[in-house]
């Protein structure tokens, strides 16, 4: 187990490789190569890759960069809801729930079909 280890901290400190690729190459968990990264407080170098949930906005992929901003027209969404609500226009707040239905369904995670029952 302690050349596990040291495989591990060696791909760490000396390579800019993701930690999942490093798991992979070393056949452990991501989740492990994490905890000893933490435990044993190893450095990884400056130009290692970065964790997707680390970097702001403008730096993440497109898929963290689609959500924010779903997540922005449904708190948008929910006051115009609720703004027209208290107008008694039941046109306009029919298309507005409808509008906050579909981002709601775009924000839910996506199953694939092997996982559905």
């Amino acid at each position: 187990m302690a050349d596990v280890v040291e495989q591990v901290r060696v791909l760490i400190v000396g390579t800019t490789w993701p930690e999942a690729a490093i798991a992979a190459r070393v056949g452990v968990g991501v989740a492990t190569v994490h905890a000893w990264k933490t435990r044993h407080g190893w450095r990884r170098p400056a130009d290692a890759s970065l964790s997707t949930r680390k970097v702001g906005l403008e730096r993440a992929g497109f898929t963290r960069r689609c959500r924010a901003a779903l997540r922005r027209l449904e708190a948008m969404a929910e006051r115009e809801s609720v703004r027209i609500a208290e107008t008694d226009d039941s046109e306009r707040l029919s298309r507005a729930r409808t509008l906050l239905g579909r981002v709601r369904a775009a924000l839910r995670p996506v199953r694939s079909r092997e996982a559905a029952p």
